[in-house]
This record gives C-alpha cells, structure tokens and sequence, in this order.
C-alpha cells in the first residue's frame, strides 16, 4: 500500500510556508501605509436628451486620498458655465447642464491619482438625443 511517511515531509513545507507568508503580508500593509488608487465606482455611459441634465459620478480609494479630474476626449475639463464638477465624499460627480447637442457627445473619463501609485482612469460615454417631440 501507499507509505504513510511519504505524506509527512510533503505537507510540512506547504504548512510553513503559508504560516511564514501571513504575518509578512500582514507586516508590509501596515509598514507601508500607502496604497495606489482603486475605483469603488465607475462612471457609466449616459443617454441623454438635449437640453436635460447629465451626471457622472466616480469614486475612488487610497491612500493618499487620490486627486481625481475630468477629461473630455482625452482633454482635462475645468469647470465652465455647463461643467459643474462637485467634490463628493470619497469622489467627484461631473454635471453637464444643459447638455448640448452633438456638442457635448463624447467620451468622458475620470482620472484618479495619487502619490503612491499609478494614475487609474474609467470612461463613459455620453450619448444626446434631439428632443424629437418638440419639433414635429
């Protein structure tokens, strides 16, 4: 039959190493303190009719608590009479308002960063209908 002393020294190491990996995980987390920006929510895309209200929200976690911007097709936003960016807990929402026509139709993409890791970005896509109904 099978050799029951042929398990012993097989299980020995994997039972140390998990035992050695724990406490040193645990040991550089708290050693190290900072962690790069993670998403805890995505904006997503939007379909919206011209004239109404936009809104995209992003959030994001680290430590340094991240910077987070706009972009529009890849160019920063600042806030313009329309672009109403609104710090939030943890995040920042985007508001077009009124939302344009063909005009404001894009990409738009959240953009995280902090000083301990790499910059994380997210996009949606804003969509704007005519407001058919209006003009029959």
């Amino acid at each position: 039959g099978p050799d029951p002393g042929g398990g012993t020294p097989h299980s020995t190491p994997t039972e140390d190493t998990s035992h050695a990996h724990k406490p040193d995980s645990h040991f550089t987390f708290i050693h190290r303190g900072t962690h790069p920006p993670t998403f805890m929510e995505r904006p997503s895309d939007q379909v919206v009719i011209n004239d109404r209200v936009a809104s995209f929200t992003c959030r994001a976690s680290g430590n340094p608590e991240p910077r987070i911007q706009w972009r529009k097709n890849s160019k920063r936003i600042s806030g313009n009479s329309r672009y109403i960016v609104v710090d939030v807990p943890g995040g920042s929402i985007l508001r077009i308002e009124p939302v344009k026509y063909q005009r404001d139709e894009a990409n738009y993409e959240c953009v995280a960063e902090n000083s301990a890791g790499d910059i994380i970005s997210a996009k949606a896509k804003l969509t704007v209908l005519t407001d058919d109904r209006k003009y029959p």
